[in-house]
């Protein structure tokens, strides 16, 4: 199949494939127009945000459902950001890059923005709507806050070394420790599948996936240095957190999803604290249940990114990609759509 290219520049402006990236190499997010004859006639804009680590970049670890909603003709915004426990200065910093995104890219500043949040992605876009940021509507996949010691069984090591690269391995440990004592068999596996689906480069291409690997791990090294400065615990804290989303939180309409074998899931707590914190006769909102686990919102891109297909000799080892890219890409295009016929049939005319 043809090979996806890394990074390129032209005329000055970085692609990724179909993707553009705005908003300067200090704070950048990635813009995807939609097909002209696809495109909504409201501008509509869905600002993607990932969850915690492959949040560093959303529009590969979320390809699939950045496509999806591309192809119903949302303008997508998919911004990166850094494993942190600043919580709240981290929304701050994605809603800001969320507006120069849209100005540098020419679209209407007051089209309606949608959220489209995995996780922690999710907890960034109820904080970002109490700082005022403006939304049309949320949908908020696999809501998660844990505090740090249910985050990280055992908690952050006390003990961490001060040069901030051993710590970062070490951090990377308790992290891993972490996600297979909280993961499902089931849930590994898909996680297993959506990385063997981008490394096979059935979606985006062994240069854009070996970028896709330093975009996770260079993080580490700044939530490290965070510890070395004393932290120990998330800001605001989530008991915090969700005292600023009762106060401050009055989007329109929200769309929860929880899948059904996600053992760090907290939509029923969040539903709950909407449900009771905002008027019912202005604020919509919804849950949905689907099959899956917490990694099923993650999936690469179906289509590869270099259209000419001259480029490369399909191979076996691409028939391998294809599929694993189908299987891991198939439950975040389900989820995707049900995003979609909410947006469609609850917000956006």
């Amino acid at each position: 199949m043809p090979r996806a290219t890394s990074s390129l520049q032209e005329d000055g402006v970085i692609m990724e494939g179909p993707w553009r990236r705005v908003g300067g190499s200090s704070a950048p997010s990635w813009a995807l127009e939609p097909k002209t004859e696809r495109a909504r006639a409201d501008g509509a804009v869905a600002h993607v945000l990932g969850g915690a680590a492959v949040g560093a970049a959303p529009h590969v670890a979320y390809g699939a459902m950045c496509e999806e909603l591309s192809r119903a003709g949302f303008r997508v915004v998919a911004t990166p950001y850094a494993l942190t426990f600043e919580h709240l200065r981290c929304a701050e910093d994605v809603l800001a890059a969320r507006q120069r995104a849209i100005q540098e890219m020419g679209w209407a500043q007051d089209a309606p923005v949608v959220g489209v949040g995995h996780s922690n992605g999710s907890l960034l876009h109820l904080l970002a709507a109490t700082r005022g940021g403006e939304y049309a509507a949320n949908a908020l996949v696999s809501f998660n806050n844990l505090v740090v010691s249910e985050a990280v069984p055992g908690g952050i090591p006390e003990n961490l070394p001060t040069e901030v690269p051993s710590a970062a391995r070490q951090l990377t440990a308790a992290i891993a420790d972490a996600a297979a004592a909280a993961a499902a068999p089931s849930t590994q596996q898909i996680a297993a599948d959506v990385f063997a689906g981008i490394a096979a480069t059935a979606g985006v291409g062994a240069m854009v996936a070996a970028q896709f690997a330093r975009d996770v791990t260079a993080q580490l090294p700044l939530a490290a240095a965070e510890l070395e400065r004393g932290t120990r615990d998330f800001t605001p804290s989530p008991e915090e957190s969700r005292a600023l989303i009762r106060e401050g939180y009055r989007v329109p309409a929200t769309l929860l999803v929880r899948y059904t074998d996600d053992s760090i899931d907290q939509t029923p707590e969040m539903e709950s604290l909407l449900l009771d914190a905002m008027p019912p006769e202005t604020c919509l909102v919804q849950r949905i249940d689907l099959e899956g686990n917490h990694a099923s919102a993650c999936g690469p891109a179906s289509l590869p990114y270099d259209s000419d297909a001259g480029a490369a000799v399909f191979t076996p080892i691409d028939a391998i990609g294809m599929a694993a890219s189908k299987l891991a890409a198939g439950d975040a295009q389900r989820t995707a759509r049900e995003v979609i016929s909410f947006l469609e049939r609850s917000v956006i005319q």
